[in-house]
C-alpha cells in the first residue's frame, strides 16, 4: 500500500509543481505584455516651435558659439529625415541653397558634377531647446568639412564656419575642441 501512496503523492506534487510553473509562467506573460511599449526617447524641444533664423541675421561671435558649445545639451541626429524644418528652413536663409543634404555615408559630387549626387553630407546635428549645430561636408575640388550654428532665441543669430586641419568632427565635443583650438576660418561677411 505504500508504494502506491508514494507514487501518488510523488505524481501529485509533479502535478503541483507543474501548476505553479504554469501560473508564473502566465504571470510573467500578462505583466510582460502590459508594460509600456519601448520607444527611443523622443526629445521633446522648443526648436519646433520657434521661428526660423531669417536670412541676414545678426552673428554669433566665438565667445557665444564657445559657451553655447559648452553650455547646452545636445541631441545628436545623424539622418537627414529627422532634421526639424525650421532648421532647414534657417540653413537656407543662411546660406542661400536648398537643405539638399544626404545621409552619411551615401556619395557626394566631388570636383567633377553628377546631377543626381547632392554636393552636401550630413556629419550630424546637434539640437538643444534654443538652438542646432550642423556640421556637414561639402564636396568640391577639396571637400570642406563645414558647420552652421543657429541661436533662435532673440529674434534668431547664426554662424558659419569652415573647419580645417584635423578629422572631420563626429560630435559636439570634438567640434567644440576644434572651435575652441582656432581650427576653423570663419564665413566671409560674418567677422
Amino acid at each position: 500500500m505504500r508504494p502506491v501512496f508514494m507514487r501518488f503523492l510523488f505524481f501529485n506534487r509533479k502535478l503541483i509543481a507543474i501548476g505553479i510553473s504554469a501560473v508564473i509562467a502566465i504571470a510573467v506573460l500578462i505583466a510582460w505584455s502590459m508594460r509600456p511599449r519601448l520607444r527611443p526617447p523622443v526629445a521633446v524641444t522648443t526648436v519646433s516651435l520657434v521661428n526660423p533664423v531669417t536670412r541676414n541675421a545678426p552673428t554669433l561671435n566665438g565667445a557665444d558659439i564657445e559657451k553655447l558649445l559648452g553650455v547646452e545639451r545636445f541631441r545628436i541626429i545623424r539622418q537627414v529625415n529627422q532634421v526639424p524644418a525650421v532648421v532647414k528652413e534657417s540653413f537656407s536663409n543662411f546660406t542661400g541653397q536648398p537643405f539638399d543634404l544626404v545621409d552619411p555615408p551615401k556619395e557626394i559630387q566631388h570636383d567633377y558634377v553628377v546631377p543626381e549626387r547632392s554636393r552636401r553630407r550630413l556629419v550630424f546635428l546637434g539640437l538643444s531647446d534654443d538652438s542646432a549645430v550642423i556640421v556637414y561636408e561639402e564636396g568640391g575640388y577639396v571637400d570642406e568639412c563645414k558647420t552652421v550654428v543657429f541661436w533662435f532665441g532673440n529674434g534668431g543669430l547664426d554662424w558659419g564656419a569652415t573647419l580645417q586641419r584635423g578629422p572631420i568632427p563626429e560630435d559636439i565635443s570634438n567640434l567644440r575642441a576644434a572651435v575652441h583650438s582656432g581650427k576653423f576660418h570663419v564665413w566671409e561677411g560674418m567677422q
